[in-house]
């Protein structure tokens, strides 16, 4: 994140305006909501990225930390492995130039972006990024952290799709 961001997101938050907007559910085309909108397109796509992705695992968090939960699991599985894509997507865009298009999965035929049922331009996998990124000797990545992927996103399509047996 910038340095800017951050100042005026403390700035922000340390005013009490923070819980006036919350009140008033941020007005569309209000001051507050206009300087928010401001930051938002200071940040770099990488940035806007990892923000989403902090998002999503604090979410998965939540959901694990939850005293009495059936579905713990596989509830968990599905945020942590969007927190996760997430992040890698941004290391990868990050890496390239903020470039967001270098996401894309490229048809061959055509040479432009292959499009998905959405209408939007497919990106890679989570499974190619974490390879991809792992073979990059510089990156830090382990060798661990794709073998955990892996295994998370396993947990998540079996939630998804069917049922996981218990885990205990």
């Amino acid at each position: 994140m910038t340095q800017r961001y951050h100042q005026l997101k403390k700035s922000f938050l340390n005013t009490g305006k923070a819980y006036q907007v919350a009140a008033r559910g941020l007005a569309y085309g209000s001051p507050v909501c206009k300087a928010l909108g401001k930051l938002r397109y200071s940040m770099s796509a990488s940035e806007e990225i990892v923000e989403k992705s902090v998002s999503a695992v604090v979410s998965a968090i939540e959901i694990y930390n939850k005293p009495d939960f059936n579905y713990r699991e596989e509830a968990f599985a599905l945020p942590m492995v969007n927190g996760w894509e997430l992040l890698l997507k941004a290391k990868w865009i990050f890496d390239r130039g903020d470039v967001v298009e270098s996401l894309y999965v490229i048809d061959t035929d055509t040479g432009s972006p292959k499009i998905g049922r959405s209408r939007n331009a497919l990106t890679h996998a989570i499974h190619y990024l974490a390879q991809k990124i792992y073979d990059d000797g510089d990156s830090g990545l382990e060798k661990s952290c794709p073998d955990n992927i892996n295994a998370m996103i396993e947990i998540r399509d079996t939630s998804a799709h069917f049922i996981n047996k218990d885990i205990y």
